[in-house]
């Protein structure tokens, strides 16, 4: 969800690499101890003994890839070298048993009592203002199996926005929420999606709500505040379908610890800011904003006092309160059931810790290839199948379930579109709508 108002990292075709050498001592063997990396496209855990003017390939192990990596020992220097390391489009899916398949239809919701949200990344148009990547489309296309089924779509094409609120409403999601921007001319840049949105001739009942990314590349102040909160409130708030919670309008927030640190700048507290949007919203008519801030837990974030009323995140990577493996170092999922695990483990520390409304978070998955890789390149092994994904969606409806006055019944999932991010559930030419399919068997539709 990056824009040139955030951090923004420019994606680069997979190249070979030019080989490394160690340094050589006559007629010594080589000892291969290592993980090599090279680029997004190869990665291999390497170890053998060789002899000197000896070799061994390792396969690449980045899932989706083919390929391998070479070491070669020459009188105790080891010079690698990595061949064919190139993606795969579409990895073949594990078939799903008739007993698997029937035991999933046991589970099924057959009408929604629930709230499911999904959020919606505004960076496809091309060349749009805001957006440092021109061709936002570019570097997706060479991860073919990403490719939309509507193409490389432009959201405010024609009939685009019409489609994927009537596949929204039609396989249970009840709102969407728009990733928001806001620069520092104090203007809103990439509004493409959004503004499709308002024009739509149908939503379908879907109604919207705005997340703002408020990771900003600019020196925040009260005016760009004041500015952000009156432009919602004169475009977004007063609609009828505007998400809201007991009449108020919903806010996303997608960091809590940078809106603190902005307050902070300024000699607030976040509370202290959060107030100052609410007092200028109600000064337009309306009864107050109910703020759900985002990121990763901490006591201090989450606690009462913190001006928020309720929480949820954009992504977890990792869990809060447990190790997903003694031996690494960076506690980050390298798998989907890894990240599932660090979702689960999060959903419970903040049943625990955080006060107020917990909108309960859920994930198609994640691989950031497309736009540079992830610093630990095996985290990006962390996307779903629809089944895993089905599974993730009934965790989350029993928790949902379990703490219905925590939740309100509430869910919102990363994401529709974030290609570059590999978290979307909008249909592709290559899946369908198969993960559209778990969210309506296990939340039910309101068409129901």
């Amino acid at each position: 969800m990056n824009a040139s108002t955030g951090s923004t990292v420019q994606a680069t075709a997979p190249v070979e690499p030019t080989p490394a050498a160690t340094t050589a001592t006559a007629n010594a063997p080589c000892a291969v101890r290592l993980s090599k990396t090279f680029g997004e496209a190869c990665y291999a855990a390497a170890s053998a003994d060789l002899a000197s003017g000896g070799s061994a390939t390792f396969p690449n192990t980045r899932a989706g890839y083919r390929g391998g990596i070479t070491a070669t020992c020459n009188n105790g220097a080891i010079t690698w070298s990595a061949s064919s390391c190139t993606y795969i489009a579409s990895v073949p899916k594990a078939a799903t048993s008739a007993a698997t398949t029937a035991a999933a239809a046991a589970t099924t919701a057959s009408a929604s009592s629930y709230r499911i949200g999904t959020y919606y990344f505004p960076g496809w148009k091309s060349n749009q203002v805001g957006n440092e990547r021109k061709q936002p489309w570019d570097t997706i296309k060479l991860y073919t199996d990403r490719e939309p089924t509507l193409g490389w779509y432009s959201e405010d094409g024609p009939g685009v926005m019409t489609q994927q609120l009537k596949w929204m409403r039609d396989y249970g999601i009840d709102y969407v929420v728009f990733d928001s921007y806001w620069g520092a001319d104090n203007k809103a840049p990439l509004t493409a999606g959004i503004n499709a949105y308002l024009n739509a001739p149908d939503r379908y009942g879907v109604e919207f709500s705005v997340m703002w990314a408020n990771h900003t590349t600019y020196t925040f102040s009260k005016s760009h505040f004041e500015a952000l909160f009156d432009f919602w409130a004169a475009n977004y708030f007063k609609r009828s379908d505007y998400v809201k919670l007991d009449g108020k309008p919903v806010v996303f927030i997608f960091s809590a610890e940078t809106l603190d640190n902005n307050a902070k700048a300024l000699g607030m507290t976040t509370e202290a800011l959060v107030a100052m949007a609410e007092s200028a919203v109600k000064a337009k008519g309306l009864p107050g904003i109910v703020f759900i801030g985002g990121g990763s837990p901490s006591a201090k974030n989450y606690s009462s006092s913190s001006g928020y009323q309720g929480f949820s995140t954009y992504n977890y990577h990792s869990p809060v309160s447990i190790a997903l493996t003694p031996l690494r170092p960076e506690n980050i999922s390298r798998s989907y059931a890894e990240l599932d695990t660090s979702y689960q483990n999060q959903w419970s520390w903040m049943q625990k810790n955080a006060s107020g409304i917990y909108v309960t978070p859920i994930t198609s998955g994640w691989d950031k290839r497309p736009w540079g890789g992830s610093k630990d390149p095996l985290h990006d092994d962390s996307r779903s199948t629809p089944g895993e994904f089905r599974n993730h969606l009934l965790a989350a409806r029993s928790f949902i379930d379990k703490y219905p006055t925590l939740t309100r019944r509430m869910g919102v999932i990363c994401c529709w579109n974030e290609y570059g991010e590999g978290s979307f559930i909008e249909p592709t030419k290559v899946d369908g709508t198969k993960y559209l399919e778990q969210i309506r068997d296990v939340f039910g539709t309101n068409t129901d």
